[in-house]
């Protein structure tokens, strides 16, 4: 199922809380493996930090929300498609994506079968808490833990986080590594040092990142250092380097592994970038670094309709100093329904000019013809998610906002008020009368400190507002 997913979103795995999912039609260039991937955010020192949003929402009018895909496989003789995988996504109350489901067809055109899950908890504060991946056993038909990570929080700002995997033989979660984050004066991410768990019970220093920032808190450089421990000195090991145009897009990300031989750094792989005058991505060429000179290697152009709408990609393999065409992936929309109306997991799709609700996605790839090799269909529901709608009229006001927890209800009508919490749990419920007084006073003052979300249903409509409590 990982060579179907269609977006680049980071798990914790072995080394790294996160290791990318592999994806064999990304739209982010280069095609690397899951373990390559892995590696590469590793070496690189990319942690939580780097998609740490990854399943949190967006305030937005919703309308639509991504409920799941299906992936058919088109290579097939006589035009046929066949089923091959699917994808489902589970929200809570208040729009946080908790859960998602993988499922493949071990044998082309059988049936689906689940193969893994990832679940999703957050605090009060609508902060990730815990994330855990599972993975589904056939043979015994039931989950099985793999790796799962703990988020803790100072004055809501991550402070640490440990990773542990699961222990199949005793049944149980063991600790793997614990990530320390610290922050520059302008609350970005300045350091995260990494230990990891030994056989004595104790943690032991093994890896830190350093980030380094433009004036415009634009990210340049990244440096990573291993601990040695026989040196008692950390070595440095790799770094990746940004630079940006005038108009702060990224221009070039070049990647780097030290040399101990010559006491320098060696580039691994870049990525340059190409813009529209609109400022629309145009190109991302990737090359990597041999003997002294650069290879091309990959190219992907994206394509744009008159109406400057984003279309899809055409890659190219770079093959005797030519580009040749090698796989183009085709978008079809529906235009009743804008990008700020979709309820989707934040990183679907992270850093593309995707401005519409996206039903289709098919993709080609030339042989002698092209052929359709995969056609991924995305489902959606009519949703009116709790927190991030708006409230469409004056039946009700509440105020003041942020409070620190004497709250004023000005309503016209008689109402059902409901109360959750930034986790989706219902934590409150009453019937609210403007007979006797249309001004209600609620004292929440007893509640913890954070983002609540208040709806009002009149038997009509229902109207949804954020109150933060200080």
């Amino acid at each position: 199922m990982k060579h179907f997913i269609l977006f680049a979103f980071s798990l914790l795995l072995s080394l790294s809380i996160w290791a990318q999912k592999s994806h064999s039609f990304s739209f982010n260039g280069i095609q690397k493996s899951a373990f390559e991937k892995q590696k590469q955010n590793l070496l690189l020192g990319k942690t939580a930090m780097d998609l740490f949003e990854a399943s949190s929402f967006q305030y937005k009018d919703i309308k639509q929300r991504l409920d799941s895909f299906l992936v058919y496989f088109g290579g097939l003789k006589n035009g046929n498609k066949a089923l091959i995988a699917k994808e489902e996504y589970i929200y809570n109350a208040i729009g946080h994506c908790i859960k998602e489901m993988d499922f493949d067809s071990p044998i082309l055109g059988g049936p689906l079968v689940p193969s893994n899950q990832m679940i999703y908890e957050f605090n009060e504060q609508g902060e990730i808490s815990r994330f855990v991946f599972d993975q589904w056993l056939v043979g015994i038909e039931q989950w099985r833990h793999v790796y799962s990570t703990n988020y803790y929080y100072d004055n809501e700002m991550l402070e640490t986080a440990i990773s542990l995997v699961w222990n199949n033989d005793l049944l149980k979660w063991e600790q793997n590594y614990k990530y320390f984050y610290s922050y520059n004066e302008q609350g970005i991410v300045k350091q995260v040092f990494i230990q990891t768990w030994d056989n004595e019970n104790e943690w032991l220093d093994y890896q830190k990142v350093e980030y380094h920032y433009d004036a415009q808190n634009r990210i340049t450089n990244r440096f990573s250092y291993q601990w040695q421990d026989n040196l008692q000195l950390w070595k440095e090991t790799y770094k990746e380097e940004l630079s940006y145009t005038s108009q702060g897009e990224i221009e070039s990300d070049i990647n780097y592994q030290w040399s101990n031989q010559i006491s320098d750094w060696i580039p691994l792989y870049k990525t340059k970038y190409d813009y529209l005058e609109s400022g629309e991505i145009n190109e991302l060429i990737e090359s990597y670094y041999e003997f002294g000179e650069w290879y091309l290697t990959i190219k992907n152009s994206y394509t744009y309709n008159e109406d400057g709408i984003f279309l899809g990609t055409i890659e190219y393999d770079y093959v005797n100093e030519n580009w040749i065409e090698w796989e183009k992936k085709i978008i079809t929309y529906d235009m009743n329904y804008s990008e700020n109306e979709l309820l989707v997991p934040r990183y679907y799709w992270q850093d593309m000019p995707i401005n519409y609700m996206v039903k289709q996605l098919e993709i080609f790839q030339k042989h002698q013809n092209w052929d359709l090799m995969q056609d991924i269909n995305f489902y959606y529901s009519p949703q009116n998610v709790d927190a991030v709608t708006e409230p469409s009229n004056k039946t009700f006001s509440i105020y003041p906002n942020p409070s620190n927890g004497i709250i004023n209800l000005e309503i016209n009508e008689d109402v059902n008020l409901l109360i959750y919490n930034s986790t989706g749990q219902l934590i409150m419920h009453k019937l609210l009368s403007a007979k006797q007084n249309t001004k209600k006073t609620l004292d929440l003052s007893l509640f913890k400190r954070g983002i609540y979300f208040f709806q009002i249903d009149n038997g009509k409509e229902t109207i949804r507002e954020k109150v933060i409590i200080q």
